[in-house]
């Protein structure tokens, strides 16, 4: 191998080098951060609610608490790529530069919100046009997607890797909350998203500042606060509403010594829907299997049929191997049993 080609291979291999990775979470864990706030607004119950963040900061007020360290391949390749995202955005975008060697947070001078930045851009005055071929796409404050946004200045940049298909709009959770909440802290007015779907479609989301979301960031985030200080000072958690059912059984223990509660006409209402919904689902399942029974019958042996409006397949399942469910302790049961009195 020549010297040139070796010089390119070392230039090559240098993107992979610890420096040019992402330098990951640069803020405590009990105050809100930015990458938090999708799962505070509810954007992203998913994977992550309101009650588990609240849950996630009381940890950490824990003497001896230890930041959960976690790794898979998305994140490597997440943590490994995002220079080379951020470049390829700041191409896309005619930046005069990029600076992605960033290693201290921002903290916003009056809301308790901190944020860890991916890049920051800097651009002359331009009219970023929207143009989906190049996979640049400019959003207004109601996102909806527009011809072109004006940007001058700093502005932030959030790099993202999904294995999702690429859409003209991002999930709310995939950047777009997170750089208004960082541009809360650092007082720019423009930042964009850029995207890796799949290894392979690369698309850069533009913003400016919206301050109907920055208004609802920082209440959203004085009362995620004063949850938090009702714990400190008395050592009671202050739950938000609950956001499933399944979420019940991981909020609320059962305490046994505990009388029971009275309940009041709105929790009466609440009981009764309850029921009637079972009633309407337990119909439904009823109707839903005998028209199945009936397909069944029609079909036989054969594997498919077709119809003026319709095509069927019934298949073969791929089976399974057996195995043996794990212990588990007692928790707190998913549903509740219901009892009518008085009628």
């Amino acid at each position: 191998m020549n010297n040139h080609r070796m010089e390119q291979v070392k230039k090559d291999l240098d993107v992979f080098n610890p420096i040019q990775q992402a330098q990951g979470k640069l803020t405590d864990d009990v105050a809100m951060s930015c990458s938090r706030l999708p799962s505070l607004l509810g954007f992203n119950t998913k994977w992550s609610s309101p009650n588990q963040e609240l849950q996630k900061s009381i940890d950490a007020l824990d003497p001896d608490y230890r930041r959960p360290f976690k790794t898979n391949d998305a994140i490597h390749f997440g943590n490994v790529t995002e220079h080379l995202n951020l470049e390829h955005a700041a191409k896309k975008l005619k930046l005069a530069s990029l600076d992605t060697a960033l290693t201290t947070p921002v903290i916003h001078p009056t809301v308790n919100l901190q944020g860890s930045l991916d890049g920051i851009g800097n651009s002359d005055y331009q009219l970023i046009c929207t143009d989906k071929e190049k996979g640049v796409i400019c959003l207004d404050e109601d996102n909806n997607i527009v011809d072109s946004l004006a940007i001058s200045g700093l502005g932030i940049l959030e790099a993202k890797l999904t294995s999702a298909y690429p859409t003209d709009k991002p999930d709310p959770a995939r950047g777009p909350i997170q750089i208004q909440g960082l541009m809360m802290c650092t007082g720019h007015t423009w930042g964009a998203v850029a995207i890796l779907y799949q290894g392979i479609h690369h698309k850069v989301y533009v913003y400016k500042e919206n301050k109907n979301i920055h208004s609802l960031i920082a209440n959203e985030i004085k009362e995620f606060d004063s949850r938090i200080n009702t714990y400190k000072e008395e050592g009671v958690v202050d739950w938000y509403p609950l956001f499933s059912p399944n979420e019940g059984a991981a909020v609320y223990g059962l305490d046994e010594g505990l009388p029971s509660i009275k309940f009041n006409s709105q929790d009466e209402d609440n009981i009764e829907a309850y029921l009637d919904a079972g009633l309407a689902v337990n119909a439904a399942k009823k109707l839903k299997d005998k028209a199945l029974q009936a397909v069944m019958d029609t079909l036989g042996n054969h594997e498919k049929g077709v119809g003026a409006n319709y095509a069927v397949t019934w298949g073969m399942t791929k089976g399974r191997k057996g195995y043996t469910v794990e212990d588990s302790k007692p928790s707190r049961a998913k549903s509740i049993k219901v009892k009518e009195i008085n009628r």
